[in-house]
C-alpha cells in the first residue's frame, strides 16, 4: 500500500491548477476539502474525517477518489467532473446514443481539436475524454 498523506496547501493549489488546466472548467469547491495523495491517485475528504483515527485503512477507503497521477499528467475521475466541475468551458456534447457508446468505452467520432475534453449530455458534465486523431476516447 503506498504512503498517504494530506497535500499542503501549495500542493493543494497545483493539483486544483492541473485539473483546472486539463479540463478548462473551475474546481473551486475542492478548494474548502483536504487533499490526500496515496501513490498516483489523490482523495477528497472533508476536515473532520480526518480527525479520526484512519491508520490501517486503505486510501480508497477515505474520502472520493478525484484525480490519477498518469505519464500524461493530472486526469480527473468521473466522480471529480460530475460533482465539483462548475463552467467548464472545452466540452464535446454527445447525444443519448453517442454518451452510451462513450461510457461504455467505444471510440466516438469527434470533430473538434486534439485534446482534453469534458464530456457532457444534455449539458450536463458525464466525464471527461480525450480526442485524438478525431476519436474520442475515455480517460
Amino acid at each position: 500500500m503506498p504512503n498517504l498523506r494530506i497535500l499542503n496547501s501549495r500542493e493543494k493549489k497545483r493539483l486544483i491548477e492541473a485539473l483546472e488546466g486539463e479540463c478548462q472548467a473551475s474546481f473551486d469547491s475542492l478548494k474548502t476539502l483536504q487533499i490526500l495523495q496515496g501513490g498516483s491517485e489523490y482523495h477528497a475528504t472533508t476536515t473532520e474525517c480526518l480527525s479520526i483515527n484512519l491508520q490501517g485503512l486503505r486510501i480508497d477507503s477515505i474520502g472520493l477518489r478525484i484525480a490519477r497521477k498518469t505519464k500524461e499528467g493530472i486526469n480527473s475521475t468521473i466522480h471529480a467532473t460530475q460533482l465539483f466541475i462548475q463552467n467548464p468551458r472545452k466540452t464535446v456534447e454527445l447525444d443519448e446514443n453517442q454518451a452510451k457508446e462513450f461510457i461504455q468505452n467505444r471510440e466516438t467520432p469527434a470533430e473538434k481539436p486534439d485534446g482534453q475534453y469534458i464530456i457532457t449530455h444534455k449539458q450536463k458534465p458525464v466525464d471527461s475524454g480525450t480526442i485524438k486523431d478525431k476519436k474520442l476516447k475515455r480517460n
